[in-house]
């Protein structure tokens, strides 16, 4: 829409943005305060406007000037803020401004770090720290580098007055190991000095930056201006740009934060939980309604498709509608879906309720997620809370086995999917409650164009994964499906770096701390859904076990993984970093898919099988938590639901694909191994057993490739 000058131009989130002057800044805010207060006056002529076209009338003149009031300074604003007058729109200039404040802000900590002063022993590293925070705070724009080392020094600043204000020691701590990290050896004493209190910085710069003699942008009080009026909707609920951030601080109060987190953990617990809970209902619903085994894989194909192909616009929608709303509106209606599923008379109802459930779960779990990263933004609880809600996201459908088996079992196949209203009518009430509507209408819009392109890839996608399973790779359809939906993928990208308002803006894909937990999600993905399919085979047809009890055997799995999660999450990510903790996670998983992979036709429980599992659990507590927490760390707030969504893609495309491929990998090794042997029930039993082992040894080699291509893409340093 707009064309950004050279010196605002910045590679992460704005930061990097020359600061206008003091008087250009004031004038920005005067503006766009302006422009704020026509367009709340001009809402008052927009029902005249509306009766008068619907009449055929000419528009009246009061409505028109104050119209024209609205244009004007509309126009105003876009050249105060370097944008084109003849396109930008409101939204256009609350963004510019709010990057403009950003680098104003930054700025203004170099300038503090320039004057600091310490104690004498580290004064030739504190002299090299502040000519270089002088040096950047004076230029007019910034390289990559450069910018990378003032947001450096801007969390060296943080350090200083987070310690001045008697700061939690855990904050203190994570800011000193990655300050050492960032800054290098040669700072070290100014950081030791920092975190001892022992650093002294003003509160406002003595000394001017700029060539023209002016103080550096920030270096005093904000210019006086009139008050910002928030602009209106039709409906009169207000919508500023500052709506989102007042809503995400309401959440994020540490007194109802928790609450907030035990509310989304439910909603992300229904999603998982049906996944499994279902699959284990799915021959007594079956053998209640009648319909053939052909048909049976469409009861789960119209839940995927629904909701892996609706995944991108559902977090679009929450950033564009807000994200409490869309929270409520996806519960709910997943809760209809469940209700009218479990109530199901035959067939067709079944599968239409089915593919109801999946469009509102896509709705509600990137509502879901992004709520939780807006709520624990920069808070030092932020590791605990995504331990929480990650090994619910990877554990539950384990819980879904238990679950699912014991509802089966003692009420019925039905009641496996009425619980789902049980979790909702507790989780609506607490977002009630809870929740603040975060996300602002007015900030984001909706590519219909990409989001047209990315379903249809998606559905396509998931859908040729699906076909493999029983048609095969080869199959023209299965191939058909599988190459049309990447063609419209592809469309999708070459889409989105076209339009001013992208669906899913390319720089949250590109960013090597987001692609990197991506692909550790989609592996993780594969290894669990196959992990908990072949597993459940093996358990159930030559162990014997009952659904009941199968979902018993998963529990120290889930046990294994909660701690681990909430250890990785809440310590060693600020610790060490995302890349230790992605790789490292990904090969201890892979040592667990290994021990299971020994399986043989009558293998002990307590010998093979529950190390294996309490091992993979631990390795996937280790990865797929702090693979979320990366993932989503450092998103502006506009995006949060889209970003949030693209971490369940990942999740939902691996599984599958993992479902598919290893179905295929299973096939093809049992048919191996009869090849040449008389048929009998021994040798039945042993080839069946051979492609669970194939599934397994498969499963850790792309665990293994994982934590490979993780170990090589992601950073040190979160985003």
């Amino acid at each position: 829409m707009d064309t950004i000058p050279q010196s605002l131009a910045t590679p992460r989130d704005g930061y990097g943005a020359a600061a206008p002057d003091a008087g250009r800044l004031a004038e920005a805010r005067n503006k766009l305060a302006s422009a704020l207060w026509a367009f709340s006056l001009a809402q008052a002529a927009v029902p005249g406007l509306e009766a008068a076209l619907a009449a055929g009338a000419p528009l009246p003149r009061d409505d028109l000037f104050e119209l024209d009031r609205v244009r004007s300074a509309l126009a105003e604003g876009a050249q105060a803020l370097d944008l084109d007058p003849d396109r930008a729109t409101l939204a256009d200039l609350e963004a510019r401004l709010a990057s403009w404040e950003r680098a104003v802000a930054l700025r203004h900590r170099l300038g503090r770090m320039a004057q600091a002063t310490g104690p004498a022993a580290g004064g030739a590293a504190l002299a090299v720290v502040a000519a270089d925070a002088a040096r950047l705070a004076g230029t007019a724009s910034w390289s990559p580098d450069d910018e990378v080392q003032a947001m450096a020094l801007g969390r060296l600043v943080e350090l200083v007055d987070i310690v001045a204000g008697g700061g939690e020691e855990e904050h203190v701590l994570a800011l000193d190991a990655e300050l050492r990290s960032n800054l290098g050896p040669a700072a070290a004493p100014v950081v030791l000095a920092a975190v001892r209190g022992r650093l002294v910085l003003p509160d406002h710069p003595v000394a001017p930056f700029e060539a023209n003699g002016h103080p550096p942008p920030g270096s005093g009080p904000p210019p006086a201006g009139p008050p910002p009026v928030r602009a209106r909707r039709a409906n009169g609920s207000p919508s500023s740009g500052s709506a989102g951030g007042v809503a995400a601080s309401l959440n994020a109060k540490p007194a109802r934060r928790w609450w907030v987190l035990a509310v989304l953990g439910l909603g992300q617990l229904m999603v998982v939980l049906d996944v499994t809970i279902v699959n284990i209902a799915l021959p007594s619903a079956q053998q209640a309604l009648g319909f053939s085994n052909a048909n049976r894989t469409f009861v789960v194909t119209a839940y995927t498709l629904a909701f892996g192909g609706l995944l991108l616009l559902g977090g679009r929608l929450s950033d564009h509608f807000g994200r409490k709303r869309t929270f409520l509106i996806g519960m709910i209606g997943f809760a209809l879906g469940s209700a009218v599923a479990g109530a199901s008379i035959d067939f067709v109802m079944l599968v239409a309720a089915r593919a109801v459930q999946g469009a509102f779960a896509a709705l509600l779990a990137p509502s879901a997620l992004s709520l939780l990263t807006t709520t624990f933004s920069d808070s030092k609880d932020r590791g605990k809370a995504f331990g929480v809600y990650g090994g619910i996201a990877s554990g539950g459908a384990a819980l879904g086995l238990l679950l699912g088996g014991g509802l089966t079992q003692t009420l019925g196949w039905r009641y496996t999917l009425y619980i789902n209203d049980v979790f909702a009518v507790v989780g609506a009430i607490g977002a009630v409650v809870l929740l603040t509507n975060a996300g602002s209408s007015r900030k984001v819009g909706i590519d219909y164009r990409g989001a047209v392109t990315v379903v249809a890839g998606l559905v396509s996608l998931v859908y040729g994964f699906t076909e493999a399973e029983t048609r095969g790779w080869t199959d023209p359809l299965t191939l058909g499906l599988m190459i049309g939906g990447g063609l419209l993928l592809a469309i999708f990208v070459w889409i989105e770096t076209r339009v001013d308002r992208p669906l899913l803006p390319m720089s949250l894909v590109a960013h090597r701390n987001r692609l990197g937990p991506y692909l550790a999600v989609f592996s993780v993905s594969i290894a669990t859904f196959g992990t908990f399919l072949f597993l459940t085979y093996y358990l159930q047809e030559n162990m014997g076990y009952s659904p009941l009890k199968t979902g018993v055997v998963f529990l120290p799995m889930v046990g294994a993984l909660m701690t681990t999660s909430i250890l990785s999450n809440g310590v060693l990510l600020r610790r060490m970093g995302p890349r230790p903790l992605l790789a490292g996670g990904l090969l201890v998983a892979a040592v667990g898919t290994a021990l299971l992979a020994q399986l043989g036709v009558h293998t002990s429980y307590l010998t093979t099988i529950l190390p294996g599992l309490v091992i993979f659990g631990a390795g996937l507590g280790f990865t797929f938590p702090p693979a979320m927490n990366t993932a989503t760390a450092g998103i502006a707030e506009t995006d949060a639901g889209v970003g949030s969504a693209m971490v369940t893609t990942s999740q939902q495309i691996g599984a599958s694909v993992g479902t598919a491929l290893l179905n295929t990998i299973a096939a093809s090794a049992t048919a191996r191994y009869l090849v040449s042997r008389t048929p009998n029930a021994q040798v039945l039993a042993q080839a069946s057993v051979q492609g669970d082992r194939t599934v397994f040894t498969v499963v850790a080699a792309i665990l293994v490739v994982g934590a490979v291509v993780c170990g090589l893409v992601v950073r040190k340093k979160s985003p």
